[in-house]
């Protein structure tokens, strides 16, 4: 029995190195990490001006980036369980539903059923984008520039995501956490902030969650200003087989803000999923599910993702 693949997707405008170093290492306690970047986020290519963050670039671009980590004779064998992050998560969730025979589990913390911001500075955002044209995507993409080209500005927004923010903003591995990522903070092309909020108004998995059969575990904070606990409750009604947490007294973090308790809960959902005994717990095939069928399909469609990336060069 190989060890769980855990395949990490963090939030929006977030880069991969924004896991910090304390959450990893809690992370490989359940197996082996991978970590991805959302659409049109470092260090995958920017949004071109003919693309848009929609379901058909979340799978191209998903399926790209773990061929370029696994083989994908691998996903016939190895559990890989997708963990992700507010729009990460949306996203992780979206993905599953439409790659079913070799995804295992995902975890979503603070993740809804579609793009909607709402009770945050995003919302604005968005708001803007829709209302007000080409002068809405300018102001959105100059805000983001602001939080993501400078430590000063970044540290307020993260400020927001956090019940407590004194008390982790305070600490040593937050700032160590910061160091390690805002450089590639840096490096996020701005100029595509406003197009994918606005394309994310618009993403709605609610109707392909309904039919995703893997095991959810969805964790929030009872506290997240970014995600009101009734869009949680929406995500676990949509879902046929989700298990929810809510941690009190946290925010839209609660993997930093709670860490223990995080993954306490953690430990128990991989535990119920089966993910310790996989090779065991697998059900046999029906007669509608042949081995030659969905999973030789997703296989086929990673392979023809890579060549097709390949031969661009990208």
């Amino acid at each position: 029995m190989q060890k769980p693949l855990i395949v990490l997707l963090p939030g929006l405008f977030m880069p991969v190195s924004s896991w910090s170093r304390e959450t990893l290492r809690n992370l490989r306690q359940f197996g082996d990490c991978v970590t991805l970047s959302l659409p049109g986020h470092y260090p995958q290519p920017a949004l071109q001006e003919d693309q848009h963050y929609d379901k058909a670039l979340v799978l191209e671009s998903i399926d790209r980036q773990l061929a370029e980590h696994l083989e994908p004779e691998q996903l016939a064998s190895r559990p890989v369980v997708l963990f992700g992050h507010s729009t990460g998560a949306l996203t992780a969730l979206y993905y599953a539903s439409q790659r079913q025979s070799i995804i295992s589990a995902v975890i979503s913390i603070g993740g809804t059923v579609d793009g909607r911001e709402e009770e945050n500075v995003y919302y604005w955002n968005q708001l803007g984008t829709r209302y007000l044209g080409k002068f809405g995507l300018l102001l959105t993409n100059f805000s983001t520039s602001i939080g993501t080209r400078y430590a000063s500005t970044h540290r307020l927004v993260m400020k927001a995501a956090f019940h407590n923010p004194d008390k982790v903003l305070a600490d040593d591995d937050f700032e160590t956490a910061m160091a390690d990522y805002i450089p590639d903070l840096k490096k996020f092309d701005t100029s595509t902030a406003g197009r994918i909020l606005r394309d994310l108004y618009h993403f709605d998995a609610k109707a392909e969650l309904k039919r995703l059969h893997r095991p959810v575990w969805v964790c929030a904070g009872e506290e997240d200003d970014f995600v009101p606990e009734r869009r949680t409750r929406q995500l676990v009604e949509t879902l046929p087989d989700a298990t929810l947490d809510l941690i009190p007294d946290t925010g839209h973090l609660p993997f930093v803000e709670e860490t223990q308790r995080f993954f306490r809960l953690m430990r128990v959902f991989m535990q119920q999923a089966g993910l310790a005994e996989w090779a065991e717990s697998q059900p046999s095939l029906s007669m509608k599910e042949s081995a030659g069928s969905t999973a030789s399909r997703d296989r086929a469609a990673l392979r023809s993702r890579t060549r097709k990336f390949s031969a661009s060069g990208s």
